[in-house]
């Protein structure tokens, strides 16, 4: 009996994490390290999931809106639309990484409240913190 009920709860907190590293709908996230790079908490920057796929942000200087989707560990981010306000260095080269960052993204792995989106080979492009966690 007693294995019974060890395996269940293992299984279910499996499946729940599970659940949650592919859940991003309703998040906001806030880079922490952009192509190794550290971000300073205090750049404006960033990245907000919708429900429905809709994918909004800041990127520093300018606001930016697209779409995105998942399945399993991947996803695709994209295109993107930018507004187009001048940004002074390094706002506007942060903010461009950032930007193609997503854009490249096409692997995550989420834990808890830290984000990595990683390209094709599994490089981590950008690592992320949550700002909406309770």
């Amino acid at each position: 009996m007693r294995t019974t009920v060890q395996y269940a709860i293992v299984m279910l907190l499996i499946t729940q994490g599970v659940a949650e590293a592919a859940h991003l709908a309703g998040s906001e996230w806030r880079p922490v390290e952009i192509g190794g790079a550290e971000v300073p908490a205090d750049t404006g920057i960033f990245v907000r999931f919708g429900g429905e796929g809709e994918l909004t942000g800041h990127g520093g200087c300018n606001s930016f809106f697209g779409s995105y989707s998942i399945t399993g560990d991947r996803i695709e981010i994209g295109p993107l639309g930018v507004t187009r306000m001048a940004c002074p260095e390094p706002v506007s080269t942060r903010e461009f990484e950032f930007l193609a960052s997503l854009e490249n993204a096409k692997q995550f792995a989420r834990e808890r409240i830290d984000l990595e989106l990683r390209d094709q080979s599994g490089i981590t492009l950008v690592r992320l913190i949550q700002t909406d966690a309770d």
